[in-house]
């Protein structure tokens, strides 16, 4: 049975003090102009959509910025560490580092702190804070905050408004209260909007050969299995339909009953795409993290 729902959302606003941020595929924003070498500092962040695979914590300058996409997020190698509430583990040199009895929720507000002289990172769930990594090799140049999500949506403070909860102790101060942006770290550029003013403007792609390259860019294909080939035009890839001028107007995911996939790209830019064809729309709202994409389509739910 199929049913058509019109896609609504609110779009991303702007909010006193808070930087937004929302990173689609599983992408890392950073904020290295907070670097901080000695001292107590940390931050918060309120978590709209958790995700999945979210990890948030610190990374020093050795933790590279390249700038594309990644499997490698904050924790993922021995430059960053992070916490991850939606598996419960946390993450440093690439691999879990113990159980993070923590689960992370839409509306929590996540406190993340530092004490570089005591080589500590400590976490907190609306306030309640628990010391999480000890004898961090933090090295001698510093560390920022850094936050990787899949399809995950947050506002991020770093002391510009009041915090919402008290730190480990009133020795702690907001790590970067002056800086009011948010960089791309690691992740392909249509995964990130929010606080990110630095961030290039992607038109919307209105030739045959701009939606095809952003098509293959984003490897869909490679997800659900379908053979798209620079080669072949659009109209003749599997799951996509074409007006009389060769642009989409229509992606059908039908076929994948049982696959869940990730769209690491806004659609929006596909323009004129009207419609998007999916087994389950409620996992592939999960597999976005974000229903703005949808924005002006009609979904349709087998």
């Amino acid at each position: 049975r199929r049913t058509t729902m019109a896609a609504a959302a609110e779009p991303l606003k702007e909010s006193g003090g808070f930087l937004l941020c929302y990173l689609g595929g599983f992408s890392t924003a950073a904020v290295p102009r907070a670097i901080t070498k000695q001292g107590k500092v940390r931050y918060e962040i309120m978590l709209q959509v958790v995700g999945r695979c979210p990890q948030i914590g610190w990374a020093n300058p050795q933790f590279e910025q390249v700038n594309h996409v990644t499997n490698e997020g904050t924790g993922d190698d021995l430059h960053s560490w992070g916490a991850d509430g939606a598996r419960c583990q946390t993450w440093h040199a690439g691999k879990s580092t113990g159980k993070f009895d923590v689960t992370w929720s839409a509306g929590d507000v996540i406190g993340v702190a530092a004490d570089l002289d005591a080589r500590t990172l400590s976490f907190a769930k609306n306030g309640s804070w628990i010391e999480v990594f000890s004898e961090c090799a933090f090295g001698d140049e510093g560390i920022f905050p850094s936050i990787t999500m899949k399809s995950g949506k947050c506002e991020v403070n770093l002391g510009a408004t009041p915090f919402k909860y008290p730190g480990p102790s009133n020795t702690y101060k907001a790590v970067a209260p002056s800086v009011q942006e948010l960089e791309r770290y690691r992740g392909g550029i249509l995964n990130f909007k929010g606080s990110f003013p630095s961030l290039p403007s992607i038109p919307a792609a209105t030739s045959p050969e701009a939606q095809k390259e952003l098509l293959l860019a984003a490897k869909i294909h490679e997800q659900v299995g379908w053979n798209w080939r620079v080669d072949v035009p659009l109209g003749e890839f599997p799951g996509v339909s074409v007006d009389g001028a060769g642009l989409v107007v229509g992606l059908d995911f039908s076929e994948q009953r049982e696959l869940e996939f990730d769209l690491e790209f806004d659609l929006a830019v596909l323009a004129p795409l009207t419609s998007l064809q999916v087994v389950n729309f409620r996992n592939c709202r999960r597999a976005t993290g974000d229903i703005e994409v949808f924005k002006g389509m009609e979904l349709t739910s087998l």
